[in-house]
């Protein structure tokens, strides 16, 4: 089998990536995998072998907390502290979204809490009616309910 990078020599290493499900299959020569090594090793993995834009790393930049450079961190596969997140900002960014296909945290809901949210949210609704429909009696009933409801959050 030839190598995927050059096409020139036979492959002798054999790389399978799976980014959120979308595996791809990567067979280099030892030419290749050699000049490549750390993308292929680290914890956090350089895509640019595979296409991808190599994060700029400069070991100059350090936390001023903890004194991890981007390539501990890299290296380590953990942040050194909650400062690192500030100081890698950009690097990390890149990374997690490479992994997770974004970099924004979604919070998990548990489905009792879920489920009464959205219970609120109904009753919400019935109640903006019950005032446009001029229904005040009922009205204050979901308003209490709804209260209720929140109050049980």
């Amino acid at each position: 089998m030839k190598c995927s990078r050059c096409n020139k020599n036979e492959a002798t290493v054999f790389y399978k990536q799976n980014i959120n499900g979308d595996i791809k299959e990567f067979a280099l020569c030892s030419e290749c995998a050699s000049s490549h090594e750390h993308d292929i090793y680290a914890p956090f993995v350089n895509l640019n072998l595979f296409g991808v834009k190599n994060i700029p790393v400069s070991e100059k930049k350090r936390c001023n907390l903890c004194g991890s450079s981007f390539d501990d961190i890299r290296r380590e596969g953990k942040v050194g502290c909650g400062k690192c997140y500030e100081t890698f900002e950009k690097e990390l960014r890149s990374t997690i979204n490479s992994i997770h296909g974004t970099s924004l945290h979604e919070k998990r809901i548990p489905k009792e809490i879920k489920e009464i949210n959205d219970e609120i949210e109904s009753l919400k609704k019935e109640l903006k009616a019950a005032i446009e429909n001029e229904e005040y009696e009922r009205a204050a009933i979901l308003r209490d309910k709804i209260k209720e409801k929140e109050g049980n959050l």
